[in-house]
């Protein structure tokens, strides 16, 4: 009987607790971040007279404080700073009234600064000119020059602050929405906000803000600015709690409303947040008992006119309590989205994130797998011909003859009803050998009445995949300290069991069909199992473990046991220890939709229209796996959570792990970018246009879609502004309008 259990979402300290076993978890791609340079260096030729000089400067200093830019003069002949004492200077204005003179070395130190990324501008005589309107002309050229164009290319602002637990969290999270979604983004601190000016933000398509609002850092200044350019069309997200009182009209918070903040037990979600998301509701363990999937304080704001809740406190004790989590608001021709709680920082919300930067955007894109992966774990496995609860009493069956004539049969009409094509996980022995004895007699025995071949021969017959699921149940782990699992006397003895396994794979399924996915037993497997599977199965390209970062069940309550280490999630993505290999991690088990899965499922389908789902055969024989349920019961859950989420997401196509590989190495390899100009919206693809790249686009100022060149609209919705998008050709140009 398998040892396998649901996947739980408790997060843990893993660098803390994973000695000497390298981590499936890979580094997010390192933030780009830039130091704002504020003020202006102006060089004025002395030989000019105090009167022309003091003239220049005075008309000077007024047109960059209109442009909020403080400047310095410095006369040409006292010598020029270094590179280094250059640092906090954005421009150098060279004003003259002829032409440069001949000081020596300003021509090559002029060049030097332009090489290093400074503004060089020269001005001349102009600034002393006195017509009519010149100021006004003059100010623009100014502006023009020296802050850039408004950004067309989806380019975003992120402030977060590294240096406290919550923003280091946060950084990692967005670097990895951020390289998902191929956005472009330059990080500041909250200290390098304040260094900011106005018109900096323009070439920004929407500013993110992941810092506790009630750091001084982030003053009235940094406000002020940023409501000017939400006001003139930008976009500002608000990741974490909104708790300055002074930001709340530009974050469309009209008061707090009396009383303790509200721990909110669950939410509740508008149709306009996400495709498919209107009135989906998830409690925490005060509900199910499944450990805490939700559980925040948040304050009792009370919204602006301006402002429409997105997701909202949702308790089945209190139906009547409206608190707002998350919402947007309208300011002048910009948005705001606020986020009220804490969770973002955490790896189960990263498509939340994407989301919400997304709506923040004029218009947002990102690509997408578009893929539901349904796997089969431990099947088709040894059989024990025996009579067990509750099949036998429902059935009068053993639990071989159940699996030949009513679990497979409706396993299939399953995947024919709702477009499933399954993964398959064998494994040949339950037998707990890691260091002699190997031996696949199980997965044949007499007892299993050749039901696990039949089982396996039909699945390849039907267009399904046969994944490989181990020797035997015990994790690829050389510590003794492996997750439910003894751990391997060494790497050449796991080369042995494997080889064993290889033999028997080829005797049973033929050499033709070898496995191409490998789902390691306990979702758990360490660099030295990777060596081993790799130099046996060398066909392996996809490991499938689990996606959040979770320790035992049986452990949430009390100190691990010595065998009992904690599983480091995996990302979407090239294995960081073996490279030939891409992680197509889990998010749910069952076959039902319990409360506790409803976030992991529809938050990767709002990252990458991507969910990937595991069952067992044998769960029903589980109280805990199948909530008690007989297997009729539990087949009218499984129809239900399949066909809920058919409904809700029509476009996701169903995919064998190893279709979704081909799939995700575009998504994650394939360069991507797009642009904006009136009324349209160019995508660039990388690659040609062998296979199609499907993305989606999110509208959220006022546009739809109207047409598409080089591609064709696979889903449109009105409600949430988001249509997805089969990107066929090397350019696709999408047509907006109202």
């Amino acid at each position: 009987m398998s040892v396998m259990r649901s996947i739980g979402v408790v997060v843990v300290c893993l660098a803390a607790l994973l000695p000497g076993a390298r981590r499936a978890e890979a580094a997010p791609p390192p933030p780009k971040y830039i130091k704002p340079a504020v003020r202006v260096m102006a060089l004025i030729d002395g030989k000019q007279g105090d009167a022309g000089r003091k003239a220049a400067q005075g008309r000077l200093t007024r047109l960059l404080a209109r442009l909020g830019l403080p400047v310095d003069v410095r006369d040409v002949r006292n010598g020029l700073l270094s590179h280094e004492e250059m640092g906090d200077y954005r421009a150098v204005v060279t004003v003259f009234e002829r032409d440069v003179p001949g000081h020596v070395g300003l021509l090559s130190w002029l060049d030097s600064e332009a090489k290093s990324g400074r503004k060089v501008l020269t001005l001349g005589g102009a600034l002393m000119a006195a017509e009519p309107g010149s100021e006004q002309a003059l100010e623009a050229t100014v502006r023009e020059a020296l802050f850039p164009p408004r950004g067309l290319d989806g380019r975003l602002l992120v402030v977060v602050d590294p240096a406290t637990s919550t923003g280091h969290r946060l950084e990692a999270q967005l670097g990895w929405v951020l390289d998902y979604g191929h956005l472009k983004a330059d990080f500041v601190t909250p200290a390098d906000l304040d260094r900011l000016r106005g018109a900096d933000f323009h070439r920004y398509d929407a500013v993110v803000l992941g810092v506790e609002l009630e750091s001084s850092t982030a003053g009235g200044r940094a406000m002020a600015d940023l409501a000017r350019y939400v006001e003139q069309g930008g976009g500002l997200a608000v990741l974490l709690p909104p708790d300055l009182p002074s930001w709340r009209k530009l974050l469309g918070i009209a008061s707090v409303a009396p009383g303790k903040p509200v721990r909110v037990k669950g939410l509740r979600y508008s149709a306009a947040f996400f495709a498919g998301m209107g009135d989906v509701t998830f409690l925490s363990s005060a509900a199910d008992k499944e450990g805490d999937v939700y559980d925040e304080e948040v304050p009792r704001y009370v919204l602006a006119s301006n402002a429409e809740p997105l997701i909202a406190a949702h308790d089945p004790k209190q139906p009547n309590v409206d608190v707002p989590i998350a919402w947007r608001a309208a300011a002048g021709q910009g948005r705001v989205l606020v986020r009220a709680d804490s969770v973002l920082s955490d790896k189960e919300w990263r498509g939340h994130v994407l989301q919400t930067i997304l709506m923040a955007m004029p218009v947002g894109v990102s690509p997408m797998v578009n893929a539901l992966v349904f796997f089969i774990d431990d099947c088709p496995q040894p059989m024990w011909g025996q009579r067990l609860p509750p099949i036998d009493a429902e059935y009068g069956m053993t639990d071989t003859e159940f699996y030949r004539k009513v679990w497979w049969p409706d396993m299939v009409k399953l995947a024919e009803d709702f477009g499933l094509r399954y993964t398959l996980a064998t494994i040949f022995s339950y037998d707990r050998r890691t260091d002699h004895g190997f031996s696949v007699t199980p997965f044949h025995d007499e007892s299993s009445n050749g039901v696990p071949q039949w089982i396996g021969l039909e699945a390849i017959r039907l267009g399904h995949e046969v994944a490989l699921h181990g020797y035997n149940h015990q994790s690829l782990v050389t510590s003794a300290a492996g997750y439910l699992s003894r751990g391997w006397k060494s790497r050449e003895k796991m080369v042995e069991a494997l080889r064993l396994a290889r033999i028997e794979w080829e005797r049973v399924f033929g050499k033709g069909n070898l496995p191409f996915s490998y789902v390691p037993p306990n979702n758990f497997i360490e660099w030295p199992g990777k060596q081993a599977l790799k130099e046996v199965f060398p066909e392996i390209r996809v490991i499938a473990g689990q996606y959040v970062d979770d320790v035992p069940t049986e452990s949430h309550d009390k100190p691990l046991k010595a065998e009992e280490v904690p599983i480091a999630g995996a990302n979407f993505d090239r294995d960081p220890d073996e490279a030939s290999f891409m992680n197509l991690p889990r998010v749910s088990s069952e076959y039902f939709q319990s409360q506790g899965s409803i976030p992991a499922i529809r938050d990767t389908l709002m990252l990458a229209g991507l969910w990937t789902h595991f069952v067992h055969p044998d769960d029903v024989f589980d109280n805990e796996r199948s909530a008690g349920m007989g297997w009729a019961k539990l087949y009218g859950a499984a129809k239900k959570l399949v066909g809920d989420l058919r409904l809700a997401y029509p476009w996701l196509k169903g995919r064998t792990a190893r279709d979704a590989y081909h799939a995700l190495v575009r998504y994650r390899t394939t360069p991507f970018e797009f642009t904006r100009a009136p009324g349209e919206l160019r995508v660039r693809i990388g690659g040609g246009t062998r296979e199609p790249l499907p993305f989606m686009v999110r509208t959220a100022d006022g546009s739809r879609v109207l047409g598409v060149q080089g591609g064709s609209v696979v889903y449109a919705d009105k409600l949430s502004g988001v249509t997805i998008i089969s990107g066929d050709a090397a350019e696709v140009v999408v047509k907006l309008g109202p």
